[in-house]
């Protein structure tokens, strides 16, 4: 029985990769260093701390970490702040706005409270979840549960009977792990083949609806 729904931000909801592709560009550029196809991908869904070590790993690049996860987020709040690109993914609002008042739902991304409050606020989508979990609520980001579990506990339903909407292969990862069904939707940067553990993949949010999903509701 699926009870509540929760939903990933970035490239899921939000058509954002691409501004995530100028951010960790200009940063990686500074150093002589050109952001690639499987840095792209291993940094898909990762939290910024984790993204920013990954990068640097990637390039060696030998500056504090601390100093590194300021300056790259210091670029990404800028960037969601005054991008005129910043749109919804096809679907989004209209699956959010079929589902609301049938299912509790919530938003657990990866991305920093700060970013997220900006992303939601441009795209007016706030309104739709009674919870937002966020990269920095939890002691473990995403391929761990832990983004999804809180969700689930501050949803007040059990795992088993959450509905998880997500775009990585992390989040799907992380999704499994929490003991949750998973709608996975693939996009250039996370094929097909990457989200095959995920219950159902789709083209699009557009496509989605309960008929289409193995388990019902």
């Amino acid at each position: 029985m699926i009870r509540a729904c929760i939903f990933d931000m970035d490239g899921l909801l939000l058509d954002s990769e691409h501004i995530w592709f100028r951010v960790n560009k200009a940063f990686l550029a500074r150093r002589g260093c050109e952001y690639n196809l499987e840095m792209r991908r291993a940094v898909l869904g990762r939290r910024e701390r984790e993204t920013t070590e990954t990068l640097a790993r990637a390039c060696g690049i030998s500056e504090p970490l601390e100093s590194l996860v300021k300056e790259r987020k210091a670029v990404m709040l800028q960037e969601f702040r005054s991008a005129p690109d910043l749109r919804l993914m096809p679907g989004a609002r209209e699956l959010l706005e079929s589902l609301k008042g049938k299912f509790p739902l919530a938003l657990a991304s990866s991305s920093p409270r700060e970013l997220v409050e900006i992303a939601v606020g441009r795209t007016d989508i706030a309104g739709y979840f009674s919870v937002i979990v966020a990269g920095e609520d939890v002691p473990n980001g995403k391929p761990s549960p832990d983004p999804f579990l809180l969700a689930a506990q501050r949803l007040n339903v059990p795992p088993a009977d959450c509905l998880v909407f997500e775009d990585a292969p992390n989040g799907v990862a992380a999704a499994k792990a929490a003991g949750m069904r998973c709608v996975a939707v693939c996009h250039a940067h996370s094929p097909r083949e990457h989200l095959r553990d995920a219950d159902l993949v789709l083209d699009s949010l557009a496509e989605f609806s309960f008929e289409r999903f193995p388990s019902g509701t």
